[in-house]
């Protein structure tokens, strides 16, 4: 169609009657300059191709109209629409006071509204929320003639109504939309009532958007250790990075005053609520300590595989998850040790096969890595086979072999073999603990061998499986008698030297 805007205009106001008489002109016109063009003759021909011709234009004309007549349609309800919603937002309670009133007007003029309904609209719809909160804040200040204490009550009703009035969705399609967040919420954040009000809300709306971010710029500003809901800082790396590595400060500098006082027991019981809160969390802090171990020396490396220790004991100990099968897919290689290790760990009980095959592999001239069976837990279990009180756990054929293995992981502190100061220390150990074990299992009172039992608590191994035994003899019912002062002696004295011991005294006695 050849017609301008005003002709289509004219087009679509006209009856159907115009559109056919002017579609037939249009035709009549192209038929006519066909015939001048081109001579045929085949008029049969030339009659059906102005027929065909005819009808298609009519057609098109048609289908262009109703399409022109629904765009029309819905322009102006869409036109109606706004006007109805900028109507609604210059009639809300105080919209005058709106930041984003200027632009509501101009939008409202746009779509064709009267400046005569926004005058009646702001007028009407005024009533002085804020001012009569100003002019009684003066009343208060001159009453109580102190201004802070004024602010700090206006603060404290405003962030309670705003907890009561809070919904999440509404805030962060609003977020969304809004440009100019990172202008005005860093600096409302740094006031401490404020900060409040967004520790509680994200407890009650945790996948908050806007709540989200209102905490990642908290912890950027410094306030890290003021966010104590792991949830909202789990599910940002950078926050909760910060929120454990605050935990661990935390834990290290009361360690320092000592263990088993109650700022120590709070303190841990912080850094197990932020590492244990789920198996991701676990795993994060785990494999942040095993790099420390790995990157430092000396005392840092010793605290932090402490740390990893005692964290891994207690998701055990919850049941929070498997924590065997994390600790040892941190470490590569050697997959057949760790799956022998693995399986005894998960199973909680050793099997003679199983240590068998370790002790081959670990006397041999290229042993494994030392710190698969130096895993606290296979310590443990080495230590309650061959230390028990009850009854002996092991046979006596494949005693030494267990021992090996104890002592090894006690003494040796690198993967040379050929280490002389660790070999002999091993060997030393090794002795030591088979007169002691034959001593505890023969028939004879053992505690007459106190020269020897006294140079077996030089050794930590055997300290810890001394404790273990004793353990087991205070708490056995049978033992009807009163303790002898020898017992308390030794237990003194493996105090004395292994104050890393104290923890895992028996229940009810104290090591101090």
């Amino acid at each position: 169609m050849g017609a301008d805007d005003d002709d289509m205009q004219s087009s679509m106001s006209s009856g159907s009657g115009q559109s056919q008489t002017a579609t037939s002109k249009i035709l009549e016109k192209i038929a006519a300059e066909e015939s001048g063009k081109k001579k045929t003759s085949n008029t049969v021909t030339s009659t059906t191709a102005a027929m065909s011709s005819a009808s298609s234009s009519s057609t098109l004309s048609q289908t262009c109209s109703s399409d022109d007549d629904y765009d029309y349609y819905n322009a102006r309800r869409a036109k109606e629409l706004l006007l109805e919603n900028y109507r609604k937002t210059l009639q809300a309670p105080d919209s005058i006071m709106e930041p984003n009133i200027e632009a509501t007007i101009k939008g409202f003029l746009r779509v064709g509204g009267k400046p005569e309904m926004i005058i009646t609209s702001l007028s009407n719809s005024y009533c002085g929320v804020a001012q009569y909160c100003e002019l009684l804040g003066d009343w208060l200040s001159d009453l109580e003639g102190d201004r802070k204490i004024v602010h700090e009550c206006f603060e404290k009703s405003l962030s309670s109504l705003m907890e009561k009035r809070f919904v999440a969705k509404i805030v962060d399609k609003n977020f969304e939309t809004a440009d100019d967040v990172d202008k005005w919420l860093p600096e409302l954040l740094q006031h401490r009532t404020w900060r409040n009000l967004i520790y509680t809300l994200i407890e009650q709306n945790s996948q908050s958007k806007f709540l989200m971010k209102a905490i990642r710029i908290i912890s950027e500003a410094g306030f890290q250790h003021e966010i104590t809901s792991v949830h909202p800082a789990a599910q940002q790396l950078e926050i909760y990075c910060r929120m454990v590595l605050t935990a661990i400060d935390d834990f290290f500098a009361t360690q320092r005053k000592g263990p088993m006082t109650e700022d120590y027991e709070n303190a841990f019981a912080e850094l197990t609520r932020v590492v244990c809160y789920s198996e991701h969390t676990y795993l994060f802090a785990q494999v942040l300590l095993n790099e420390v171990i790995k990157e430092e020396k000396e005392e840092t490396a010793a605290a932090c595989a402490y740390l990893a220790y005692i964290l891994r004991r207690e998701a055990h100990i919850r049941n929070y998850q498997d924590t065997h099968d994390i600790h040892f897919s941190i470490d590569g290689g050697y997959n057949d040790i760790k799956q022998t290790v693995y399986t005894m760990l998960s199973k909680k009980c050793l099997n003679q096969a199983d240590i068998i095959r370790l002790y081959e592999r670990y006397n041999s001239s290229k042993p494994p890595p030392i710190e698969f069976i130096q895993d606290p837990f296979f310590i443990d279990m080495l230590i309650d086979i061959l230390f028990a009180y009850d009854e002996n756990k092991v046979q006596a054929n494949h005693r030494s072999k267990y021992i090996f293995l104890l002592s090894c992981a006690s003494c040796r502190t690198s993967d040379n073999a050929n280490n002389e100061r660790e070999n002999e220390e091993i060997k030393k150990t090794t002795e030591i603990m088979e007169q002691i074990l034959d001593s505890i299992r023969s028939e004879c009172e053992f505690l007459k061998d106190i020269p020897l039992l006294l140079s077996g608590i030089e050794f930590p191994s055997i300290a810890a499986g001394l404790l273990h035994y004793f353990e087991g003899l205070f708490l056995d019912d049978k033992i009807l008698c009163e303790l002898e002062v020898v017992h308390f002696v030794l237990l003194d004295e493996i105090a004395t030297k292994h104050c890393n011991l104290h923890i895992r005294s028996p229940p009810n006695i104290v090591i101090w």
